[in-house]
């Protein structure tokens, strides 16, 4: 028997494996940490909804980022328009597509994942960020699989994605099996994307050691790490303007004569996110249209590694790519032009020079001296963070030349079970496993656990040991020897081997055997409903979430609705990120019912 397995996580030990990690490779077996990063508690806000990251699926979106084969031509990557050293903008006004330029700047994509404002692209065009990652592969001028002007339309690209080879493992991994869609792209690209955080700034080092009082209080004080010019540019920017209250009669004049600078108002600390009920800042001109305007431009990037850590900006600023100093913008905040309705009838309040409950100013004259100015540029500095801009997890893992190998795809050639004990459900001592070509298989790589005997009703991992520790070759032969297992059924004399009932082995993550049946590809399996839930507690559908699909699977399966008191959908009661023998046992006691749902 042949079999085609795809090897996924394994538990090998992640220092042996980091040397093995080659430029233009991913490493199955080793993946990077995305979805445990830690955040700072004084992060509270978080656009993730239903997507919550993790390391496969990221994995995969890493590489849908990087990958120029997204483009027509070859040509063109996301990561040709948001750089890892601009913290993930573009040192260009407007990005070069496949067929011209972008319409607006690339907006820098770091923390986008803890904006407040939900909506992406600097229109809010997109309601979330999966529905903003595939809008650019079809865009005509930007990637190009527009199906406009005789261009290829996207189902040609996914056409084009299945003729290459490392998608397949990818898929698989992230996903359960193969298959190639935009949605599962939507939500790799997404969850890469939101895993690309900096909170290790000069900053965020100085609200650690003001641990007192909530956040308001906690960004007020004076933080000990800060100059004294960064603290009164950090004031500058929490604090309100105040503005020249008009004589009567007259007209408010928009003039500053106190107070902050306002900045907070609309880029709101600790997250430096814009405000989702912003209007535009005033900037209305058309890219590389002089006489063109542009309204709807609401939305921003956070402040945060606007600048370099070197001080210089992370590329040109405002959705025109107009100003590429730190002083074009603060010139363009100090002199807000005057309002004119039929002009800009979109200018966010907040920029019209006037004081809470006073009627609007004509537009914002905040007088700043050359100290303020000096003081505003050294704290926006400080809100620069350093790893970002190196760590790998979040760096181009294609060669030079393009290429991208894949380590930890293992073909099975040929199991044989417990050689004479080869029925199903049989007691077995050892399993032997036959690979295809030059393969490496790590100690670890192989999980076997037992479940549901009627003295044993929960997963176990069985103690096991392989013939030798590591194995490579052109052909591989690996004997799993069970240990400290007894066999328990048949009334035969016990022995140490694997328990009669249901087991199953895995290789890397990747289902080969259950109850001593070799698997298929994809974890398709006998009754898929059953066995998608009997594997992974309840995703039916291999998307690892368990949900209304898979509710509605379990029900026409069973004829038993899991809509019930004390039934937790995530099956994750005590919320520690795993599900284990507790929630097992939880389960068991608020329904009277074994994981996975034994009705019979």
């Amino acid at each position: 028997m042949k079999i085609s397995s795809i090897a996924i996580v394994c538990c090998a030990v992640p220092t042996v494996l980091s040397a093995l990690v080659l430029s233009g490779s991913i490493d199955l077996t080793s993946l990077f940490n995305y979805q445990s990063q830690p955040i700072p508690n004084y992060i509270t806000n978080n656009n993730t909804g239903n997507n919550p990251i993790s390391n496969a699926t990221a994995t995969l979106g890493r590489v849908l980022f990087y990958d120029k084969n997204l483009s027509t031509d070859n040509s063109v990557s996301c990561a040709s328009c948001h750089k890892q050293e601009l913290a993930f903008g573009d040192s260009a006004a407007v990005s070069e597509g496949v067929n011209g330029v972008t319409g607006r700047h690339s907006m820098r994509l770091i923390n986008a994942r803890f904006g407040d404002e939900v909506r992406f692209f600097w229109d809010e065009r997109a309601v979330t960020l999966e529905e903003q990652v595939t809008q650019p592969i079809k865009d005509h001028a930007e990637m190009g699989f527009s199906g406009t002007n005789g261009a290829p339309n996207f189902q040609a690209l996914i056409t084009k994605m299945e003729g290459t080879p490392y998608y397949k493992s990818l898929f698989t991994m992230a996903f359960g099996d193969s298959a190639i869609t935009e949605a599962r792209m939507k939500i790799a690209i997404a969850q890469f994307i939101r895993s690309i955080q900096s909170f290790d700034s000069k900053f965020d080092a100085g609200l650690a050691l003001v641990p007192n009082g909530n956040i308001g209080q906690r960004l007020a004080a004076q933080f000990p790490n800060f100059t004294a010019q960064e603290n009164q540019g950090k004031a500058l920017f929490l604090g309100a303007p105040q503005f020249q209250n008009p004589q009567p009669g007259q007209a408010p004049t928009g003039n500053r004569i106190g107070g902050g600078l306002g900045c907070q108002a609309c880029h709101q600390a600790p997250e430096f996110s814009v405000d989702p009920n912003s209007q535009n800042n005033g900037v209305i001109a058309v890219a590389n249209n002089p006489t063109g305007r542009d309204l709807n431009n609401r939305r921003s990037p956070t402040l945060r590694d606007m600048f370099s850590p070197a001080g210089t900006l992370n590329g040109p600023l405002m959705h025109d790519g107009s100003m590429e100093t730190i002083d074009e913008v603060l010139n363009h905040y100090n002199d807000i032009p005057t309002f004119n309705s039929n002009i800009n009838n979109l200018l966010d309040i907040r920029l019209r020079g006037n004081n809470p409950g006073a009627p609007p100013g004509p537009g914002q004259n905040l007088l700043m001296t050359a100290t303020e100015r000096a003081a505003i540029t050294a704290f926006l500095k400080t809100l620069t963070g350093s790893s970002v801009y190196t760590d790998e997890r979040w760096s181009d893992p294609f060669g030079p030349e393009g290429q991208l190998t894949v380590l930890g795809n293992v073909e099975v050639n040929e199991i044989v079970v417990g050689e004479e004990f080869a029925e199903q459900r049989s007691s077995i001592d050892s399993v032997t496993v036959k690979f295809e070509g030059n393969v490496v298989v790590r100690p670890g790589a192989f999980t076997v656990m037992q479940r549901s005997t009627a003295e044993e009703p929960t997963f176990e991992i069985v103690t096991t040991t392989v013939s030798t520790p590591v194995f490579e070759g052109g052909e591989t032969i690996v004997t799993i020897l069970f240990e400290d297992h007894l066999r328990k059924s048949l009334g035969k004399k016990p022995l140490e081997s694997l328990a009669d009932g249901n087991y199953q082995i895995r290789l890397a993550g990747h289902l080969l055997l259950r109850n001593g049946i070799p698997m298929g590809t994809d974890m398709i399996f006998g009754n898929e409903e059953a066995d998608g839930f009997f594997t992974l507690f309840g995703d039916t559908d291999g998307n690892r979430i368990i949900d209304k699909i898979d509710m509605a699977a379990f029900e026409a399966t069973y004829g038993k609705s899991i809509y019930q008191k004390g039934y937790n959908a995530a099956l994750d009661y005590d919320e520690n990120g795993v599900i284990d023998k507790r929630d097992q046992t939880e389960f068991e006691l608020r329904l009277k019912k074994t994981i996975p749902f034994d009705f019979d």
